[in-house]
Order: structure tokens, then sequence, then C-alpha cells
């Protein structure tokens, strides 16, 4: 997971240090640049394409101070429901720290996904945010149910948990997030990865691994096996 709820042990089981070990090179999703997510010079503000009480809900249930309207459309369901969440550094930070002199890559760039997210459908975007808006006052135990589901090392459990959520149920929006992004990871590993001969630990959200159009499905339309480790 990207982040652990609040108050839960900062530890990694040991299935990922026994990984980490093992490995030669790590690989995470993206190097994330804060900025992407951010209004260009010239961009409209969200608030000015949204409907008026769907941004006045959004506004309502954000942090004090915290300004929404600084965000791309595509990004506020990222930002909205991260900044209601009562968190900790989850498995990257904690992986990195660990890394030693492997060489650390990316799957993606940031701009990858910013460009997939900019494709789903204003419309669909905007259903999502209404959803993110009725699910407030769940989504801090849905966050610890995935985490429960995570450490128990059942990915299918937590897509059961988000199933209704705004990613969960809008299938653009899951596209954009999973599926478009794992066919080309798939693809990646395939052409690249594989054939390097190193042993690579790929770090990716757990929910890449369930789901439709998950990871694993994608790598063994390439022939690839996959095998969960205890």
């Amino acid at each position: 997971m990207h982040f652990f709820p609040a108050g839960v042990p900062s530890a990694m089981p040991g299935r990922v240090h026994a990984a980490l070990a093992a490995a030669e090179e790590v690989w995470l999703e993206h190097k994330m640049d804060p900025t992407v997510l951010r209004l260009a010079p010239g961009d409209p503000p969200p608030s000015s394409i949204l409907p008026v009480d769907l941004w006045a809900a959004l506004e309502e249930n954000m942090p004090a101070g915290f300004k929404l309207d600084e965000f791309q459309p595509w990004a506020l369901g990222l930002v909205f429901g991260a900044a209601r969440l009562h968190r900790q550094e989850g498995v990257e930070a904690l992986l990195l720290r660990g890394l030693g002199n492997r060489p650390l890559q990316y799957l993606e760039t940031h701009v990858d996904l910013s460009e997939g997210l900019k494709a789903v459908p204003m419309a669909d975007l905007v259903a999502s945010l209404y959803r993110a808006v009725e699910q407030c006052a769940q989504a801090q135990q849905m966050f610890e149910r995935q985490y429960e589901a995570w450490a128990g090392g059942d990915p299918e459990r937590m897509f059961d948990v988000l199933r209704d959520s705004p990613i969960g149920s809008i299938s653009s929006i899951w596209t954009a997030v999973f599926e478009a992004r794992n066919r080309r990871w798939a693809e990646r590993i395939r052409r690249e990865i594989i054939p390097s001969g190193r042993r690579a630990l790929l770090v990716v959200g757990a929910l890449h691994l369930a789901g439709p159009g998950n990871l694993l499905a994608s790598l063994r339309t390439h022939g690839l096996e996959t095998v969960q480790l205890a």
C-alpha cells in the first residue's frame, strides 16, 4: 500500500522484506511530480467547471485552509480522498530506506498517469466526486479495511472493499487508473525486465493485483507464470 492508516505498526510483512533481500533492482510505479496535479497558468479552476452543489460539498468536507481550486479537475478525486484520511507513510517509503545500492527504476512517468486520467469523461469525474462526498463518513473505515486485507495478502478482498467506491464502480476511472496502466506495465516487464535476467522487485499498489484487468492477468496473457508467495 502507498500509505498505511495512522497508528498501525510501521512495518512491512516478512514476505516484503524477503523480496527486497533477494532483489538486484527495484521498480516503483513512477516518480511523482506533485506539480502535475496542479493547474497550469491559464487553466480554468475546477470551481468554474463543476456543478455548484458538488463544489460546495467538496469544500465543506475538506480540511480547513485546503485549496482544492488549485488542482486539475482530473486530480480532485485523488486529492479529496487522500487529504481526509488519517494516514502514515507506506511501503515505498519503508522500502527506499532499505534500498541500499540497488538500482531504482520506474515503470512509467507521471505524465503517463496524468494523460490517462485526463481522458476520463467529465461526466464520469463528476459522478465519482458525488460518490466520494456520499462516502465521506465511511472513507477512513474503508481505508483501514483495505490495510487489513493487504496485510493478510488478500488483494481480492481489497477490491471487494472498494467495489462500490468512486474508483471501483466507474469503469472509465478504473480503466485509467488500473487496467490501461497494467497492460503497459506487463508489456514493459515482458519486453525489458524479464530479458534482463536480473532479479527485480516491482512495487505497485495492491489494487493493481486484483479486479478487472489486473496486472497478474495481463502478465499471464504474455505467457508469464505468476505465483503468490506466503
